[in-house]
Parts: structure tokens; sequence; C-alpha cells
């Protein structure tokens, strides 16, 4: 396998994955493989942008965007129609001029297509309202009332999501911008039950205010399936915790904490005022790069692995789609 591709395994830390079977299957995955060839253990973890979408997929608001994709595609699904309908959004005076449609296998597409629908969705029940084929969801109180939360709870989602996207993402940064979100949703869910939607605003906007409370303690729950869903994804080990707070912020873990052989690299690097300062003006990268090779070796040795860590597959994907761009141009 090195002899055919050239590669060198020896550098190997650890292998990012879909979590498909195909990669991770116990006989011949394809990390059960690589692990078998290059003769040990290997790092291997589910992509963090994979999981988070999939925790979004706890919530069970089908009822709300059947109908969405169904206006949607009905609206675009002749030509004149949707000429007509641009033609009497341009009459309106609306932000949006148009509505887009949904792709499931893209990560920030339910939020892109709820947020024109939900900012043209009076335009739209008013262009409807003449026509052949009726959605009487449109005015049905209860009906709305879900595709408000929807909406505001996906934009949260998809704030997480565009946060955690990117090439020079640090896998202790991915994780700490899911540890905020997850305390958030604990955040949500005790304002919810008390009746406050100001994280919520296009409920706090839409729906009467006399009705918070009663809907609030509903949505709640839909808030604790988000939590619980998140908890068992993307929680980490305390071994791993632990890691990823040393390299972060060496300063603040306790050296008992840590593996034996980074124990008195630690508390040299406590007691040491240059590098503390050196850690708080410097990026990372520059402040590892800073150390004393032999005398924390072992350190530099554990932050150059968790440096080289990929916590997403958004390289993959992003060249995947790339690919995809350029073969449609060539056709």
């Amino acid at each position: 396998m090195n002899d055919k591709l050239g590669l060198d395994f020896t550098n190997l830390v650890a292998i990012c994955t879909d979590g498909a079977p195909a990669m991770c299957g116990k006989t011949i995955g394809v990390v059960t493989l690589l692990e078998e060839f290059i003769g040990r253990q290997i790092t291997k973890h589910h992509c963090i942008i994979h999981q988070q979408v999939l925790c979004s997929k706890v919530l069970k608001f089908e009822h709300v965007m059947s109908v969405v994709v169904s206006i949607v595609n009905y609206i675009h699904s002749r030509g004149l129609k949707d000429r007509t309908f641009r033609a009497f959004l341009e009459g309106e005076d609306t932000e949006c001029s148009n509505l887009i449609y949904h792709t499931e296998v893209r990560w920030l597409s339910q939020g892109r297509v709820l947020q024109p629908f939900v900012a043209l969705k009076d335009d739209v029940a008013k262009f409807l309202e003449n026509g052949p084929i009726k959605f009487p969801e449109l005015e049905n109180e209860c009906w709305n009332q879900d595709l408000f939360l929807f909406y505001d709870i996906t934009a949260h989602l998809n704030d997480l999501n565009i946060q955690i996207q990117g090439k020079n993402q640090l896998i202790f940064q991915m994780c700490a911008a899911v540890k905020a979100f997850k305390m958030k949703l604990k955040l949500f869910r005790s304002q919810l039950s008390k009746g406050e939607m100001c994280h919520f605003p296009t409920c706090a906007q839409r729906i009467p205010q006399h009705k918070h409370a009663a809907l609030g303690e509903k949505y709640a729950k839909h808030i604790n399936l988000l939590i619980e869903e998140f908890d068992r994804r993307l929680t980490l080990s305390k071994d791993d915790e632990v890691q990823l707070k040393l390299i972060e912020d060496p300063f603040s873990v306790d050296p008992e904490e840590v593996p034996l052989d980074l124990q008195l690299e630690v508390i040299e690097l406590h007691c040491s005022a240059v590098y503390r300062s050196k850690h708080r003006e410097s990026s990372l990268w520059d402040f590892y790069k800073s150390l004393a090779d032999e005398k924390y070796k072992n350190l530099i040795d554990v932050a150059l692995k968790t440096f080289s860590i990929f916590g997403s597959t958004y390289i993959c994907e992003q060249t995947f789609s790339i690919m995809n761009m350029n073969k449609n141009v060539l056709l």
C-alpha cells in the first residue's frame, strides 16, 4: 500500500469519518483495515458537523417542513407560475425576492428555505388564495406557531453549523462551540418553560404575548429532546476533555489530572511567568513553537498531534462540492 501510493502513515494520528459502516465497520471498515496495515490503534471519531446535523433531526417538525417544501415546489413547478410569483412580489415591496428550494443533503438548507418563506408567508398565502390547490395550514394558528418556533431554533442550529465550518478549525475550538451551544439550549429550555421567548425573535414578534406561557412549556420539551441528543452524541470522555483543555490552556489544568509523562512538564510550565505571558499574548501555534524542545518535548508532541486532528470532514465535503460544480460546468 505504501509502495503503490507513496503514502507514509508514520505520523497518522487520527481519522475523522462520516460514521458510515464502510468506514467504521469492525471487520472490513476502512479504519479497521488501516489499523491492521500499520499495526497500531488510531484515534477515530465521527465528524462533529455531521453529528450536529444528526442531532437536529430529533426535532419532529416534518408536518411543518413538508408543507413548506410542497408550497415552494408548487410555486416553482412551472416557469409561468414562478415568473408570476416574482412579479407579484415586486408589486408587494417585500424584503425577499423569491423562495428557495430545499435540498436534504445540504447542511444549511432548512434554514435557508425557512428564512424567505417566513418573511414572505403572508404574501405566499395571498398569492395562493385563488389558486386551484389549497394549503389550509397557512391559516392554521397552531401550524404557524410551530413554523415560527422551528424557524427560530433552526436559525440557532445554523449559526452553530457555520461556526464549526472552515479549513482552519482546531478540534478543541469546535468542541468549545458545541459546549457553548449545549449551554444555550439549557438556557432556552429554562426561559421557554417560563414563557420567555427573548431568544426566539420570530415567535416573540408573531405570537401574541398571552400565549407565550402555554406554548413555551410545550416547546421547552422540544428543546429538551435536542439537549438529550447533543449529550448522547457530542459529549467528550474525561480523558479527551483533559487532553483538549491541556493543549488549549495548559495553565488551567491540574498536573495530577494529565498523563504521567506530562505532569513534570506541566508543573515547570505553570511556574514560568515568561511562558504564561506568551500564552496570553500570542496564538497557540506560536506559543508551542516558543517552548524549549528538550524541556517540553512530550507536551509539544501532544500539542502537534492535537493540532493535526480534523474535527470534521468539511474539507472533503467542500472538495466534492467543487468537483461537482466543475463537472456541471463542463457538461
